[in-house]
């Protein structure tokens, strides 16, 4: 029985010490992640600075950057006229629900 007693305990310090290894891993994750992305980071800078340095690759740049710029630009328009026909849609309906509740009041019972 003493022996069956050890084993319960170590069992269940065994699960404290498993959401211990959790905890730990998820604090880890993101600083790991973090120094992970500012290495890789750092070396994109450097890497498009070297590029930048020929004519051909800043222009080109330059070039994806307007087409980039245009195509949000022109996103953001689309959006925004369908917002506009939405809003104007749901206004005429409130509009046919106020106009259809009035005549039922006016109509004689």
């Amino acid at each position: 029985m003493l022996m069956a007693d050890q084993n319960h305990n170590h069992n269940h310090d065994h699960k404290g010490d498993h959401k211990k290894r959790v905890h730990d891993k998820d604090v880890i994750n993101p600083v790991v992640a973090g120094a992970a992305g500012a290495v890789i980071g750092a070396g994109v800078a450097i890497a498009g600075a070297a590029a930048l340095r020929d004519e051909k690759n800043r222009a080109k740049v330059k070039d994806m950057l307007t087409k980039v710029k245009d195509q949000a630009s022109e996103t953001l328009h689309d959006a925004r006229e369908t917002a506009m026909e939405k809003k104007d849609q749901i206004q005429d309906k409130i509009l046919d629900s106020k106009s259809a509740k009035s005549r039922v009041k006016s109509s004689p019972k």
